[in-house]
């Protein structure tokens, strides 16, 4: 069986005119189909229809206010960025510490991190968080 010829450059249809194509509309801008009287007016009545504003949200600072007059802003600790630790371990010592993690409900990296807090060494607090969030399927209610 032979392939058919690749199409040349000439021969290639421009995406946008494969879309008026598709929409009944030629290139000329001449209408066709079975709404080809109607198509010049739907199309203005398309093109002025105002697009909806965006509804806007209310500002939560506002909001917490209203509820309670007396609240004052807390501000926001600086964010730091969290840089990779790559380490290399052997197998053994990966399933070791897989298990641990495994008995007290928390990830490896917890483990780890609590270690080394232990030991001397300066963790920051967010480090030391569990931030595993709960697949859908074990979520309550």
């Amino acid at each position: 069986m032979a392939r058919p010829p690749l199409k040349s450059r000439k021969d290639r249809v421009d995406p946008a005119e494969a879309l008026r194509l598709v929409q009944g509309v030629t290139a000329d801008a001449g209408h066709t189909g079975p709404n080809a009287a109607t198509a010049p007016a739907t199309a203005l009545v398309k093109a002025t229809e105002p697009t909806p504003a965006p509804v806007p949200r209310p500002d939560p600072i506002k909001v917490v206010q209203r509820v309670n007059p007396e609240a004052r802003p807390v501000p926001a600790p600086p964010r730091e960025k969290s840089i990779n630790l790559n380490i290399r371990v052997r197998p053994r010592t990966i399933r070791s510490l897989g298990t641990v993690a495994e008995q007290q409900g928390t990830t490896t990296k917890n483990v780890v991190m609590k270690a080394l807090a232990d030991a001397g060494i300066e963790v920051d607090e967010l480090d030391l968080v569990d931030r595993r969030t709960v697949p859908w399927h074990q979520r309550e209610g």
